[in-house]
């Protein structure tokens, strides 16, 4: 039996769809990706929320070949360059993003241009933590005057201080986490970490990393709502 819609049918149907809002409540970021093909409209509503995380890691898992080819030439720079072809204005949604590749100042003064009003930043799997990577992340904290949260997973060991004892991670920054970090046997050297004093009165949940810390922090900060980490 050949049943046919009409296009008030059609209407009606697309009535029934739950609206933005409830569909971002209940749906993971790969289910709003699917919905979004389905209709013109819902994809210029979802945008928003499905553009809002962004990593390298998605884009590497996309785009094995460049991947490869930017490794060898250590030339990670040209990934934002794709990124940006392929997403151009939309960009202007990303809030949130992971960074798990080498970094240099190239890359870094690219990254900021392209994504300056970035509120939280995830960096993963820094095996080899030279100083030029490290000042790169420096660079990035500091320049990031809209972040809010800063993520740190899986270093072999705490980012030195090398090049900086002033502050490093802006004003605006709520939250702090340093988590699966496999050495922390450097209590005689000023990391990163160190520069978080009781002057960051936005913060609200922080990994303490240090006894430094712990003692910068000894004047209390009354946002500190949420239980303190202290890594051992």
């Amino acid at each position: 039996m050949d049943i046919k819609h009409t296009k008030k049918d059609q209407i009606s149907f697309w009535e029934y769809i739950p609206d933005v809002n409830t569909l971002n409540e209940y749906l993971g970021r790969k289910d709003l990706i699917e919905l979004s093909k389905c209709c013109k409209s819902y994809r210029k509503q979802l945008e928003p929320e499905v553009l809002k995380k962004l990593s390298f890691l998605t884009w590497r898992g996309k785009n094995l070949d460049r991947y490869f080819e930017l490794k060898d030439s250590k030339n990670y720079k040209k990934s934002l360059k794709y990124m940006k072809t392929d997403l151009g204005s939309k960009l202007k949604f990303a809030k949130k993003f992971t960074l798990d590749c080498d970094i240099d100042y190239s890359f870094v003064k690219k990254f900021i241009k392209l994504l300056p009003n970035i509120k939280t930043l995830r960096f993963y799997e820094n095996h080899n933590l030279t100083c030029v990577i490290e000042r790169s992340i420096i660079t990035i904290l500091k320049s990031m005057k809209h972040l809010e949260h800063a993520e740190f997973n899986y270093y072999w060991a705490p980012i030195e201080n090398c090049f900086h004892k002033k502050q490093i991670f802006p004003n605006s920054l709520k939250s702090l986490k340093v988590c699966n970090m496999l050495c922390f046997s450097y209590e005689g050297e000023l990391k990163i970490y160190d520069t978080i004093d009781s002057k960051y009165t936005n913060l609200n949940s922080i990994s303490i990393t240090s006894n430094r810390m712990l003692q910068n922090l000894s004047s209390g900060i009354p946002s500190l709502l949420k239980s303190i980490g202290i890594k051992h």
